[in-house]
């Protein structure tokens, strides 16, 4: 599974999760044929959003990057266990408890690399999902209000509506407009004094 479809998947999730499959802008319409619905898709938002690309191109990118370092690492430490296994009896004790001492210390960085990088991660996708289950309505009632919709359904929701406008491109545009609260563990202001 790639990181942008698990990234959508967890932004449909927490919609759901948190009730948001409509959104019934106040209707004033007293009458069906009065109503305006539109309809939104999650990932028609995401493909016309280039924050929210920028924010799983982002997340890719710690990895790759925490890879490249950490494959170093683990390097390392083969080239320690083939010292180790090449020298066995022929390694004075003191050189074999050095070495032992040099694999133990690689292997925590390794261990704590890899769950730094994780942590970063799971911050960051939890960070913009957070923020997208606060700002996705907000969204989608600035365009509701913009088009005079009354109604605008999510596209799980609809199961037939040839003529119902999709309004995904304009709710992505909205949310790019939106002030980018999705700050990482490093990448928080410092505390003032």
């Amino acid at each position: 599974m790639s990181i942008g479809k698990g990234f959508r998947i967890g932004i449909c999730a927490a919609l759901f999760v948190s009730g948001a499959l409509f959104l019934p802008v106040r209707c004033e319409a007293t009458d069906l044929k009065d109503l305006k619905l539109g309809h939104v898709s999650l990932p028609d938002v995401y493909n016309a959003s280039q924050r929210l690309k920028a924010a799983v191109q982002e997340i890719e990118e710690l990895r790759t990057n925490a890879q490249a370092q950490l494959s170093i690492v683990a390097k390392e430490i083969q080239e320690i266990n083939d010292k180790l296994r090449k020298g066995k009896g022929a390694l004075k004790p003191e050189e074999e408890e050095a070495l032992r001492t040099e694999l133990k210390e690689k292997s925590e960085k390794l261990e704590s690399g890899q769950n730094d990088v994780r942590v970063k991660a799971a911050f960051k996708q939890r960070s913009v999902q957070n923020v997208l289950k606060h700002q996705i309505p907000k969204a989608l009632e600035e365009v509701a209000k913009k088009q005079g919709l009354s109604i605008i359904l999510w596209d799980s929701a609809l199961a037939y509506g040839p003529q119902i406008p999709n309004v995904s491109k304009e709710v992505a545009e909205v949310l790019d407009a939106m002030p980018a609260v999705e700050k990482g563990p490093d990448q928080a202001p410092p505390a003032q004094r």
